[in-house]
């Protein structure tokens, strides 16, 4: 789903289709910002010494950027 679906969705079915995948989908920005790349080069690193590795190189790394934007600031 793109931004652009849900903008031309109407209210209600919006906001139906983020309560549905509210545990499925996280906004992100187009450009990087530094605790995305902070999140990266953390598990990059990681991945490099060989610790924490749940899935490999690159959905680690992924994982790592994602977590940034659900909590960010933390």
């Amino acid at each position: 789903m793109k931004i652009i679906d849900l903008l031309n969705m109407d209210a209600a079915a919006v906001t139906d289709w983020l309560q549905e995948n509210k545990d499925k989908i996280v906004l992100a920005p187009r450009k990087l910002n530094p605790e995305i790349r902070k999140a990266f080069h953390h598990s990059m690193e990681d991945y490099e010494e060989g610790i924490g590795q749940i899935n490999g190189c690159p959905d680690d790394q992924w994982k790592a950027m994602v977590s940034v934007m659900e909590a960010p600031g933390e």
